[in-house]
């Protein structure tokens, strides 16, 4: 039976799903020595988040990572994007560089990112004969000013 009013008992049940949701976290594994810097490890999840849509485009499980790069490079294994072609930035808008320590950038009790696909690379790599659009992963075919 159809209803002009809103069913506020749905958007009860609605919000309690969402927040039953199990929430990226992660652990400290441990430590380790690169290039003379001493870096925390982590093991665990990380949401990634479209920075247009604000949708978690994969949940990826991080191993004894330390820096963004190991990110990057899990983020590549889940969505198929090329981590020359991601653009992470944090929930308030920093930039965040591949050698970024882990520990120094994320929330390690609520790990999230935002990732955006950088749009020149993308080209670049077309242009070169490097990516072909018929073989790209749906979320770089889903950039409009890499399909135009």
């Amino acid at each position: 039976m159809s209803s002009e009013y809103f069913d506020f008992d749905e958007l009860d049940q609605l919000r309690e799903a969402s927040q039953n949701k199990v929430q990226a976290a992660l652990v400290c594994t441990g430590w380790r020595q690169e290039s003379g810097v001493r870096c925390k490890t982590f093991s665990g999840t990380i949401d990634v988040i479209s920075g247009l849509s604000g949708d978690v485009l994969c949940t990826p499980r991080l191993c004894d990572a330390a820096r963004l790069s190991d990110v990057k490079a899990a983020v590549a294994a889940d969505l198929g994007i090329a981590e020359e072609l991601q653009l992470l930035v944090t929930p308030e808008g920093r930039k965040l560089a591949d050698e970024a320590l882990i520990s120094r950038v994320l929330n390690e009790a609520r790990p999230e990112v935002l990732m955006f696909v950088s749009t020149g690379e993308c080209l670049t790599h077309i242009e070169a004969g490097q990516m072909d659009l018929r073989s790209a992963p749906p979320l770089l075919c889903s950039v409009r000013e890499v399909v135009l």
